[in-house]
């Protein structure tokens, strides 16, 4: 059989595969390089839960829009007079807080002059950092440089020839999914028994090509896949 289609080809790249399927459900693994432990899938949604989850984890694809949940609809339908009044006092805030400027106004001139030993020695200790390898925080104390929050990138345990060796007892795919915009996936899915890959739009369309090659495999090729499916070649 041809392998030209068997290849990862991306960092988010995910094997799945299928060992059991019934009535609109199926049950398998899902594979990823960053751990060696597989995830084990009972139906379509978790298995859209687990892959949107390894997709937050390693920060890709980027999402084009923000989640929404029920607590962000509940602060918009707030009551206009709450918003009046926390304008009101916002604005009793501001003229309180313009009487404390003027009143620290005096006081600055003497903050200024301290201010300038401060900046001369913390630029003597980030002279020495850079020779260490180390940023200063905001309390100039040392830290090692990394990612943001001291979160580690995640690193790649598994190969792509080490994934590709991943195999289901009823189908294989590799998903690839490149963009999340418009609240869903783009990319392509690979059916590596067939060694054939259909790009899809959106995550029902990945559903549906799953689904349909599941179809395919039990002879029960449902007449609403005919819209986007797998070449009728066995």
């Amino acid at each position: 059989m041809d392998r030209s289609q068997w290849y990862i080809g991306t960092p988010n790249g995910a094997v799945l595969c299928v060992d059991r399927a019934g009535e609109n459900q199926f049950t398998g693994r899902l594979y990823h390089a960053y751990s060696r432990e597989r995830v084990e899938i009972e139906g379509i949604g978790h298995l859209l839960f687990e892959l949107e989850r390894f997709f937050d984890s390693i920060n890709f694809p980027h999402v084009s829009t923000n989640e929404r949940t029920f607590r962000e609809a509940r602060q918009a339908a707030e009551p206009a007079g709450k918003m009046i009044e926390g304008k009101a006092r916002k604005e009793e805030e501001k003229e309180e807080g313009n009487v404390r400027e003027e009143e620290k106004g005096e006081g600055k001139a003497s903050e200024a002059m301290k201010g300038e030993g401060k900046i001369g020695k913390a630029s003597e200790e980030m002279k020495g950092n850079r020779k260490t390898g180390e940023v200063a925080d905001g309390d100039g104390n040392g830290k090692k440089s990394g990612a943001p929050n001291g979160e580690s990138k995640p690193e790649r345990i598994l190969s792509d020839e080490e994934l590709l060796k991943k195999h289901g007892d009823l189908g294989t795919f590799i998903i690839r999914v490149q963009q999340r915009q418009n609240s869903s996936w783009q990319g392509r899915i690979t059916w590596m028994d067939k060694d054939e890959t259909i790009y899809f739009r959106s995550v029902w369309e990945m559903i549906k090509l799953i689904a349909s090659a599941l179809d395919k495999v039990g002879g029960q090729e449902g007449e609403g896949m005919r819209d986007m499916t797998w070449s009728q070649e066995d």
